[in-house]
């Protein structure tokens, strides 16, 4: 392809390419509202030795974001035959300045014009070829000629066009866009633009038309797309999202960073965006940091403090990605903030959950291994006691033992009811009577300075519950009473039956209607804040003594969860607290099944019984104090051991099995379904200080077949055997 040096024809002028690329510059300076890419279609010339030609030449003008040009890019087309064949005029000579006499020169022979030859065949084809519609129209619009390309686009052959109206408007000069219906009912959109010709000798119009329906259709689905992007980003509410220029200064700003941060758009806008940093990180230079890794990476993420324009602070989670043209330079970046304060706190409470787990799981495990050694303690002490009940001064230090010993059983049962394993043991007692023969221990757990006070309702106070946590849970409350009234005061204790209707318990969200048994315990102690208060069933959390443990109320609330009950706490700053638990009400069919009366004392018996335990010391108390009783007795440290004695000849009688319920080798169930095909009516009794596992549910409810939680005493352990043996 020759090369061409171009020319613009304008205004009576030629101007060079080089002079109209900065003419287009100019132009774009002076109307910065103008739109990104400047379209400009004129007939330019080639000028080469001793020729001339028409060139179509089509620049467009590719201008940055802040109108500056970056470069003019085009295309040519030689059209010199089309123009000859349409007639076109050739742009008239520069004219020649009169003010300036021209410089004389040597004459030059001039050298002879060589005619021009039309090649008609040749423009011919460029016009059948060519891939817009040309349309020739007389003075009175009707149509002389179409090409080949004006038959697609209108629809209708050529036959049909010429010698009808064109039916189109047309400029000279200037360029339309038409809505063409074609026959078939579609519609094309056409680029039009008209010249004055001659044709056959008389003046016309040739009508240039270029189908841009997909154009539009693609510049439509752009405005669309960038609609829709610019729609979604600005109705993002919790996302932050704003541009930034190289340098970090905001340029755009959305609605959900005015909603985050609390700036309007035009308070921000040229601002840098380390604005929103914390005194630390602006000290660091932690911005520059920033823009420098996403220069680098073209992507970083951070996580920090951030500033609001009241001055509060949220924890952000702030993305950074860089913004780049087509040659890839670096044009500004963007910049997207998550307000992650709630999500951190959540993260926050997690982490204490899991310490809470792990506390819970300790101490379940340090309660359990405490049980069976406070287990072995309480047997002996009681064996002990029997055997010396005659010598008074070792039968105090035996009592003391036991009471020791029960203490400490009270202290595991807190651990393991804070840890949600104490298996619980629900019968059914009247809480008033339960009531009243703790009142000697409240009182002493009180103090002198600390007066009770206790009203009871009319009536049985039955309910189904664990008697022994119950007691728990009735001593942690008097506890914390005692230290809310460090100078003394009054706690009142109230116990009554309550009927909920569908009105009252709509006041009372967890708790439906039905008859409950209401404790009401209130004092008029310091009282807490509504701060202290919204963290009063927290685990470890504590007002009081660092030293003391915090686990008061955390227990409590697990009790009365644990026995179907729901716990309230109300207090006053200065005033006092008040503790509201409701108990559902026993049924009559569990009323009716209450002994009028427990047995004392030890039970014997002469039966044959298997002890399987893996803890040997409690194993051989437990075995030992068991023969003293009459029974006689066979130990196993595992379920492996118990099923080898079972085979064997030592072991041909076996009334009852007793055995832990989780052990190495072998546990207490497999060991029970094993002993069932080759003893059918042998009794069993679990003796764990673990409650049944999910896959172990259904073990106890079997005929024959009762549990004991550790710890026990050799009282209790005896009337259990007995009961289940004589069953």
């Amino acid at each position: 392809m020759c090369e061409y040096q171009l020319s613009l024809y304008i205004a009576g002028r030629t101007v060079s390419g080089r002079r109209l690329i900065r003419r287009l510059r100019n132009y774009c300076r002076r109307h910065p509202d103008a739109t990104m890419s400047l379209e400009v279609i004129d007939v330019m010339r080639r000028a080469r030795a001793a020729e001339t030609a028409h060139i179509l030449a089509t620049p467009t003008l590719v201008c940055r974001a802040h109108g500056k040009v970056r470069r003019v890019i085009g295309d040519l087309e030689d059209i010199e035959a089309a123009m000859i064949e349409l007639m076109i005029p050739p742009p008239p000579a520069p004219a020649v300045s009169q003010t300036r006499p021209p410089r004389r020169r040597k004459s030059r022979p001039r050298l002879p014009t060589p005619p021009i030859e039309i090649d008609h065949t040749a423009s011919t084809h460029v016009i059948e070829k060519s891939i817009d519609a040309i349309v020739i129209i007389d003075r009175h619009g009707v149509v002389k000629f179409a090409n080949p390309a004006a038959e697609v686009l209108l629809g209708r052959p050529a036959a049909q066009l010429i010698g009808r109206e064109f039916g189109f408007p047309i400029a000279i000069d200037k360029f339309m866009e038409l809505a063409v219906l074609r026959p078939d009912q579609t519609t094309v959109v056409a680029d039009v633009r008209a010249a004055e010709i001659q044709w056959a000798g008389r003046p016309a119009y040739a009508a240039f038309l270029r189908d841009i329906t997909e154009r539009k259709a693609t510049e439509a689905a752009l405005h669309n797309r960038e609609e829709h992007l610019r729609l979604m980003v600005e109705g993002s509410s919790d996302y932050a999202i704003m541009i930034v220029d190289p340098l970090g200064r905001i340029a755009e700003w959305n609605g959900g960073a005015e909603r985050l941060f609390g700036y309007r758009k035009d308070e921000v806008l040229g601002v840098h965006f380390s604005r929103f940093h914390v005194d630390e990180d602006v000290a660091s230079r932690k911005g520059e940091r920033l823009l420098t890794a996403a220069r680098q990476t073209g992507r970083v993420e951070d996580e920090g403090w951030r500033l609001r324009k009241d001055g509060s602070q949220f924890w952000a989670n702030v993305v950074f990605s860089t913004i780049k043209d087509e040659e890839g330079c670096i044009t500004g970046y963007c910049k997207i903030t998550r307000d992650m304060t709630a999500r951190r706190e959540l993260e926050r409470h997690y982490l204490e959950l899991q310490k809470l787990e792990l506390g819970r799981q300790l101490a379940a495990g340090v309660a359990h291994r405490f049980n069976n050694l406070m287990c072995g303690v309480m047997i002996g002490s009681e064996l002990v006691h029997m055997k010396m009940r005659d010598d008074g001064e070792i039968s105090e230090v035996v009592e003391i033992m036991k009471s020791s010993a029960t203490q400490a059983a009270r202290i595991t049962n807190q651990l393991l009811t804070f840890s949600q394993n104490q298996p619980s043991e629900p019968r059914v007692v009247d809480l008033g009577t339960l009531f009243e023969r703790l009142s000697a221990a409240l009182r002493d757990t009180l103090g002198p300075s600390v007066a009770l006070r206790v009203r009871q309702g009319e009536g049985g106070l039955w309910v189904q519950v664990d008697p022994q946590q119950i007691e728990v849970l009735i001593m942690n409350l008097a506890a914390n009473a005692r230290e809310a009234m460090p100078d003394g005061g009054e706690l009142n204790v109230e116990l009554f039956r309550a009927k909920l209707d569908r009105e009252t318990s709509r006041t009372h969200p967890d708790l439906l209607p039905g008859a409950y048994v209401k404790l009401v315990m209130s004092d008029n102690g310091c009282g807490m804040s509504e701060e202290v208060l919204s963290h009063v069933f927290e685990p470890f959390y504590t007002t009081k003594d660092p030293r003391r443990d915090g686990l008061g109320l955390a227990v409590c609330q697990g009790i009365v969860k644990q026995n179907g009950g729901v716990m309230s706490v109300s207090s006053l700053l200065g005033e006092g607290t008040f503790v509201e638990i409701h108990f559902p009400c026993a049924t009559e069919t569990a009323r009716a099944e209450v002994p009028e009366r427990e047995p004392a004392g030890v039970a014997r018996g002469s039966e044959a019984v298997l002890l399987v335990d893996d803890d040997e010391p409690l194993r051989k108390m437990a075995a030992a104090s068991l023969r003293d009783l009459g029974y006689h007795v066979a130990e196993a440290g595992d379920g492996a051991q118990a099923l080898d004695l079972l085979h064997s000849e030592t072991l041909p009688r076996l009334d009852a099995l007793i055995t832990d319920g989780r052990m190495p080798k072998m546990g207490g169930k497999a060991l029970a379904q094993a002993l069932r095909a080759a003893h059918p009516n042998a009794r069993i009794l679990f003796i764990s200080g673990y409650p049944p596992a999910p896959n172990e549910t259904g073990v106890i409810p079997e005929f024959g077949t009762a549990a004991l939680p550790k710890p026990f005493t050799l009282s209790g352990l005896s009337r259990r055997l007995r009961e289940l043996l004589d069953s």
